[in-house]
């Protein structure tokens, strides 16, 4: 029996010891860069709000190389290549958010509106009711989708 609670002390002391290790070995999340990220990424959405799509590119940019998974970053870049008229790099970039998320609702609309200035109301409308279907027609992207195809509508 004494054997037995040697190697259960044994056991108890390597588990402890090793936890401690392995828990100091463990890289941490950082708060800090996730915050500067998120932050460095507001910047330059409110760069694409002021319409300086040039510098705003350049930021976000940045931002997918750090984190290619960045719908949010890639929907950005098309809307800023298409506000600048550069469309088959918006259709690239719809593309990879598409790729990482099939129904971002940002992306869906503004690609929509890249459909039109295409010419293309029939994709601009599928995508009006892949969004109809994802939020209905009263979320803000369906609505500013809906009012953009009756635009183009009544002018063509």
């Amino acid at each position: 029996m004494r054997h037995f609670e040697i190697i259960v002390t044994i056991v108890v002391v390597i588990f402890f010891s090793s936890n401690s290790v392995w828990a100091a070995g463990k890289p941490e999340t950082n708060d800090a860069t996730a915050s500067k990220t998120a932050s460095f990424f507001k910047q330059a959405v409110a760069k694409v709000n002021r319409g300086e799509y040039s510098t705003a590119l350049i930021d976000l940019k940045k931002i997918v190389r750090d984190e290619p998974r960045n719908a949010d970053a890639h929907n950005y870049i098309g809307f800023c290549y298409r506000k600048s008229g550069q469309l088959k790099d918006a259709q690239a970039a719809y593309n990879k958010v598409f790729a990482i998320n099939p129904e971002h609702r940002g992306a869906l609309e503004y690609q929509g509106e890249l459909f039109l200035k295409l010419g293309d109301l029939k994709s601009a409308k599928r995508n009006l009711e892949k969004l109809i279907k994802i939020c209905g027609r009263e979320c803000k992207e369906s609505s500013e989708l809906e009012r953009a195809i009756s635009g183009f509508m009544a002018s063509n």
